[in-house]
C-alpha cells in the first residue's frame, strides 16, 4: 500500500524526532520571540568561544553537515 510506513520505519522516525526535539523547541521559542519583536539576545558572552570563532580555521568550510547524512 503506497504511503504506508512499516513499524520499524515508524520507530526510526519517532526516535529521530525525539532526539531533535530539544533543538527544535529552543529554535521555535527563539523564532517566535523574534516574530513578536523581542531581541532574544539574552545569552552570556563567552570570550574563549569568541576568540576561537574569529579565527580563520573556525570560519573555514567544514564537513559537519555530513554528520546528518544518515539516510541512503
Amino acid at each position: 500500500m503506497a504511503g504506508k510506513v512499516s513499524g520499524l520505519e515508524h520507530q526510526r522516525r519517532a526516535r529521530s524526532w525525539h532526539v531533535g526535539e530539544p533543538h527544535l523547541s529552543h529554535y521555535t521559542a527563539w523564532f517566535l520571540g523574534r516574530a513578536d519583536g523581542a531581541a532574544n539576545t539574552g545569552g552570556a558572552f563567552d570570550a574563549r568561544m569568541y576568540r576561537y570563532a574569529i579565527q580563520p580555521e573556525a570560519q573555514a568550510p567544514s564537513n559537519a553537515s555530513a554528520c546528518f547524512n544518515v539516510l541512503p
